[in-house]
């Protein structure tokens, strides 16, 4: 079974390396136990994994945030990572949690994690790694490994927008920007605790890194920095990018309030004139005139003339 959520135990050394047990009954040499978070499996890790009852919380708590905690007895870390599985939007990063002692590494994952899946495939295969610490590191670079395309698309939906905002489409870049920037707080919000973590990981003394792996850890480590100052970058850009649709809306919206503003004023002393003559009352100036209509509204005519004119010579009359 190698679908990244299974639960199973695999040797991690020796002449029996990647053979794969009853994770009810794990080996006594060193060995990687995973465990799906099931009831069966958290009463196991309550009552006979001797595991510290703080871990055991923190292991099956939900909605765990990526930690590193030294124990007595061994090393809590909890890693988030891009959800791959079906129906799922990347963003909504996927938990996994680790107990690692000196001959033992216990992983539990609450829902499938690819690189469980793909890293079962080589162990069971005899490629695996051989040590519980090269373990450790080789699902911390594998889980960010899955967040490298994730990245450049984020970058590319960034450009695109930046583009469409160039374009003058409001509606469709305030509709882009909103996802986007939803997106990169919840990357930004599980990336930056899990850089700390890998770096307090590397401090850890409990596990026994060796050169290679603690070279490897620490450039996973850099690399997880890398992308979550991309992502803030990227937070940053769709800042601007915001404030710059702010000032459009606001100039289109002061345009459309001058446009109404001189309209009124232009249809005001025409307004006043037409209230004035329409009053029904004795002595209307050429109330008795067969022209009075035709000479009233040609007033109205120079008047408008007049002030388009005045505002014109004051730059007032602007529509643009």
């Amino acid at each position: 079974m190698s679908d990244g959520n299974a639960s199973f135990a695999a040797l991690l050394g020796g002449e029996q390396r990647g053979s794969i047990h009853d994770w009810r009954m794990p080996p006594a040499e060193p060995h990687w136990l995973h465990l799906e978070l099931t009831h069966e499996a958290e009463a196991w890790l309550l009552n006979k994994s001797r595991i510290d009852p703080v871990a055991f919380r923190a292991l099956v708590a939900m909605g765990a945030r990526p930690r590193c905690a030294a124990f007595d007895d061994g090393v809590l870390v909890v890693l988030r990572g891009v959800n791959t599985n079906e129906g799922s939007e990347p963003e909504d990063m996927v938990s996994l949690r680790m107990w690692i002692e000196k001959n033992r590494v216990v992983t539990v994952a609450p829902r499938p994690v690819s690189a469980i899946g793909d890293l079962h495939n080589r162990v069971s295969h005899g490629r695996g790694p051989g040590t519980p610490a090269e373990l450790v590191v080789d699902l911390a670079g594998r889980m960010l490994d899955r967040m490298t395309p994730i990245v450049a698309e984020l970058e590319e939906e960034t450009d695109i927008l930046s583009e469409i905002l160039l374009g003058g489409e409001l509606v469709r870049f305030r509709e882009g920007l909103a996802k986007l920037r939803r997106r990169l707080i919840q990357f930004r919000r599980h990336l930056s605790p899990q850089r700390d973590t890998l770096k307090a990981l590397l401090r850890e003394g409990h596990i026994v890194f060796g050169e290679q792996d603690r070279e490897l850890l620490r450039e996973v480590a850099e690399r997880t920095t890398k992308y979550v100052e991309d992502i803030s970058s990227m937070s940053e850009r769709g800042t601007v990018m915001h404030d710059e649709l702010e000032g459009r809306l606001n100039e289109r919206m002061n345009r459309n309030m001058q446009t109404m503003s001189l309209v009124a004023a232009l249809f005001l002393p025409v307004s006043f004139l037409s209230s004035l003559f329409g009053m029904n009352v004795g002595g209307i100036p050429l109330g008795n005139s067969e022209w009075g209509f035709l000479l009233l509204c040609a007033i109205m005519a120079l008047l408008m003339a007049g002030q388009i004119h005045v505002m014109r010579r004051l730059k007032l009359f602007t529509l643009s």
